[in-house]
């Protein structure tokens, strides 16, 4: 099995390194990116499983790159990093497509947390997506061999009233 793939976006050097070594460590597979732009390229050519993005960065900032990421990638998880964090700001993220949201500096227990939280919610959203289409499947192969049988296939309620009668 690959390990999870991350787009970690931050115009500061540090931080990016930092939380680089942090996830590495974890077993995660790190990309990283200066700016809006270069992650929205990155993200063009590459399949990741979440996106850690920083919102104010220069040229396009961490709202608009996640936008276009969302237009690419629907499904993606982006947890949006800020130091200039408030409610407003959250709730906005949180509204433009935001899967959750910290605040810098934050403890790498908690990132870590975070990101490993955000993981299982992608794999649990692919299991379920699955499941549904297997049982769609599944219904779609009975319904064509109940509504092309030869023989009368029928339920009764508990009153003896047909509740199912095939073609």
């Amino acid at each position: 099995m690959r390990p999870e793939q991350i787009l970690v976006v931050d115009d500061e050097k540090r931080i990016i390194e930092s939380i680089t070594s942090c996830l590495t460590s974890e077993g995660f597979r790190v990309f990283c990116a200066y700016d809006g732009l270069q992650a929205v390229t990155l993200f063009n050519t590459h399949k990741f499983d979440l996106v850690l993005m920083d919102i104010s960065m220069p040229g396009m900032d961490g709202y608009e790159a996640m936008g276009k990421m969302l237009e690419l990638d629907p499904e993606i998880l982006v947890i949006i990093m800020t130091g200039f964090a408030s409610v407003t700001s959250a709730v906005s993220a949180l509204k433009q497509g935001a899967w959750d949201y910290l605040k810098k500096p934050f403890e790498f227990a908690e990132l870590i947390k975070t990101v490993k939280n955000g993981i299982a919610q992608r794999n649990l959203i692919a299991e379920k997506k699955l499941y549904a289409a297997r049982f769609e499947a599944s219904e779609k192969k009975y319904q064509y061999i109940v509504d092309n049988s030869p023989d009368w296939i029928f339920t009764l309620d508990e009153d003896f009233c047909f509740s199912f009668a095939n073609q």
